[in-house]
């Protein structure tokens, strides 16, 4: 299929892939192909591929002829059509084996694309990067339905609250990314992973990016314990509290704010320099925590943050349109057979809805 008359996919040299370095959140890796096949028509009159991905969430690959020019070029978003839109297309599934060195993609052309790659010990940035690409799709289209009913809305609402697509009836109120830098290539700086708090009128969504610079070298990083870990959502309805700690007083300024705190590590990484870009933010002069409570237990913290007071009445303001959980805690049953406050209370216990103590409570409250 690839190179009958060509050379043979290599699995013993040890050659490392190019890089190109154009800003700190912009580098790109280049990895040598022998073949690239359309709808099986294979063009040999190619000499690597390049893999980017200079923002978070968006990532391209090109390939590239022996003249220098694209053969084509693969967006895993929607790209605005120009006088090269025949020669680019949006990623729809993509598959790799390592073992022959294939990178499979189907785009939104319906083509089939096929790359042969040139080394096996060259393409381990590229086989972990695109693991990471898979996993993290996995995670964030998951259909985990959730049933949610502000007080504004008469009916009640089913959010996929994994999706990070906004439902039709939700809205941005504010977005915040936390970028960590590491060293990279001598003095040179690179920033391998950042997280998105995203703030909406129904939920928090908490995402994370992997740059393709995160495994340069072998991965100390635990992909799927890290996404995980970093892309949890709920909603406004699944806390019982929002508040600010470990106040302390920083400079900063609207739009982006750097602060100097050096830390020993990051995800198995030395850190040198912390970065938080804010979106529709006004200037804050204090920096801390903002810890989300539910059912007397930490549910989720997020570390400094630059004026975490305005973004807790942020979130406060939103969450203001869900009942607590006390209120659905005590809300009226009416009673049946079936609907018995008791056996309802009993059931909300066995789901491990309510602690032990709180069913105690209520069900004092019920008898008396």
């Amino acid at each position: 299929m690839f190179g009958k008359d060509k050379e043979k996919y290599n699995t013993s040299k040890d050659k490392s892939p190019g890089s190109s370095y154009n800003n700190l959140d912009d580098i790109g890796y280049h990895f040598e192909i022998l073949s690239f096949s359309i709808k099986g028509e294979s063009n040999f009159n190619v000499k690597r591929i390049t893999l980017r991905s200079a923002v978070h969430g968006n990532y391209n690959i090109s390939v590239l002829t022996n003249d220098g020019y694209y053969a084509h070029q693969f967006f895993n978003i929607n790209i605005v059509a120009d006088s090269n839109a025949s020669k680019s297309s949006t990623i729809v599934t993509f598959g790799f084996k390592s073992d022959t060195g294939i990178l499979f993609i189907d785009d939104d052309k319906n083509n089939h694309y096929e790359i042969q790659l040139k080394f096996k010990r060259q393409i381990v940035i590229l086989h972990h990067f695109l693991n990471f690409v898979y996993l993290s799709k996995n995670k964030i289209t998951d259909k985990t339905i959730k049933e949610i009913q502000p007080k504004s809305y008469p009916e009640k609402i089913m959010l996929e609250k994994n999706n990070s697509e906004l439902n039709e009836s939700e809205e941005v109120l504010s977005t915040y990314y936390l970028r960590k830098r590491v060293k990279w290539n001598g003095d040179d700086e690179a920033v391998p992973i950042s997280e998105k708090f995203t703030i909406t009128n129904f939920r928090i969504i908490q995402d994370v990016w992997c740059y393709p610079v995160l495994f340069h070298k072998k991965p100390s990083v635990d992909i799927e314990e890290l996404l995980s870990n970093s892309n949890i959502n709920f909603t406004h309805d699944e806390y019982d509290d929002v508040f600010a700690s470990n106040i302390t007083t920083t400079k900063s300024s609207t739009g982006s704010s750097e602060g100097g705190i050096n830390s020993s590590s990051f995800y198995g990484l030395g850190v040198n320099q912390e970065l938080h870009s804010y979106v529709g933010m006004s200037e804050a002069k204090e920096s801390g925590d903002i810890i989300f409570m539910s059912r007397g237990k930490k549910l989720c913290t997020w570390t400094n943050f630059v004026d975490p007071k305005g973004i807790v009445d942020m979130i406060k303001s939103a969450k203001s349109q869900f009942e607590s959980q006390d209120e659905k805690i005590i809300e009226p049953v009416l009673s049946s057979s079936d609907d018995d406050p008791l056996k309802i209370l009993k059931t909300r216990l066995a789901k491990g809805e309510i602690t032990l103590e709180e069913y105690r409570k209520i069900k004092e409250c019920l008898e008396n």
